[in-house]
């Protein structure tokens, strides 16, 4: 009996292991459990106050409490609708339709960190945008991986953008964001595996409290800010690694990247796209907890060599009269507001004679 126990749980073990490494495996597990359609008791935890809330169990603490959406006004552009967008971005633009933009003839996006590819073909009676955005914490990873050039290639067949798959900020996949067999994020997966589901909400919420009234900590790859106002997701405010915010950039790291954006630049340029911009969304760490920041993007954006023109963000949020005005407390992305602030100052871009 102990023999056959011993098997059972060494079976059993390999197996959540393989389907918490294997990304068709882990997006087969969330579509079962997703919240919309799996109301049981083996369904997954979910929160209308954002991610970190959701990943961390602090349902109950009303200062994270920002419900999330966005709205979406038509701008007035004219009938001068001659230009094809294309943005490569990530789940801070994804949602956007192609009626906010102005002047649109048509709107093409692919998403980072996923198994999508769209095509492009010159048309040289279209002024053909290319647009990269990227949230800070991926863009040193997102650089030295050049996974854009898998994402968008030219292609004489019409541009047919794939659908997006559902993917969640809660979790990783296996290669989702590094090449490496050992995952840095498969602590995610296993937890979501082994204790993410209804039944045992109660208990992780009794969890969750303890570690944050006793310790003043979140739970989870969730960090709580030093004015105990916002959470962060953790891995942007450790004090080192790629995704970190706070590590020191050495001058040789700087001009690695800027290398990387100038070759994307004009490898770009010269397949045919008029203009070719870059958009990096500040971490909200970056914004809400400057005191330790190391300055990645203006060291990116004020390098003298870089030649992809830029987005600015981080300067309008960084003067911004209330930062915080900009970001949900309990989500890693930003509000409404910080949305419509970037498509203002894409617009401007399009608008542009």
């Amino acid at each position: 009996m102990k023999k056959a126990l011993s098997w059972f749980f060494i079976v059993f073990g390999v197996a959540v292991m393989v389907a918490s490494t294997a990304r068709s495996l882990m997006k087969r597990i969330y579509d079962k459990k997703d919240y919309l359609v799996n109301t049981s008791w083996w369904g997954e935890h979910i929160s209308p106050w954002g991610d970190l809330v959701y990943m961390s169990y602090l349902d109950d603490i009303a200062k994270f409490h920002e419900k999330g959406g966005y709205n979406f006004v038509r701008p007035h552009d004219g009938c001068n609708k001659n230009i094809d967008l294309y943005l490569c971005g990530d789940s801070y633009t994804e949602y956007i339709p192609d009626s906010a933009f102005a002047r649109i003839h048509s709107f093409h996006f692919v998403r980072n960190y996923s198994n999508q590819q769209i095509g492009y073909k010159p048309d040289s009676s279209k002024r053909k945008i290319l647009i990269i955005e990227t949230a800070e914490r991926y863009l040193r990873d997102y650089l030295e991986s050049r996974q854009i050039f898998d994402k968008l290639k030219k292609n004489e067949i019409a541009c047919m953008p794939a659908i997006l798959p559902r993917l969640h900020a809660s979790y990783s996949t296996f290669g989702i964001y590094s090449k490496d067999i050992f995952n840095p994020n498969i602590n995610q997966n296993l937890e979501y595996n082994l204790f993410n589901y209804k039944f045992l909400t109660s208990i992780r919420y009794l969890k969750a409290d303890l570690n944050y009234y006793c310790f003043n900590r979140a739970s989870g790859n969730v960090a709580i800010s030093d004015n105990g106002a916002y959470l962060f997701i953790r891995e942007s405010v450790v004090p080192s690694g790629i995704y970190s915010y706070s590590e020191r950039l050495s001058g040789e790291k700087v001009n690695q990247m800027i290398a990387a954006i100038n070759d994307i630049y004009l490898h770009y340029k010269s397949e045919g796209f008029s203009e070719v911009y870059l958009a990096i969304i500040p971490n909200p760490a970056t914004i809400l907890q400057a005191e330790y920041y190391n300055q990645m993007i203006p060291l990116i954006q004020n390098n003298p060599s870089l030649q992809m023109p830029v987005i600015d963000l981080y300067t309008v949020f960084k003067n911004q009269v209330d930062p915080a005005s900009l970001y949900r407390a309990g989500d890693t992305h930003w509000n409404n507001k910080g949305m419509q602030i970037w498509i203002g100052k894409v617009n401007q871009l399009l608008l542009r004679q």
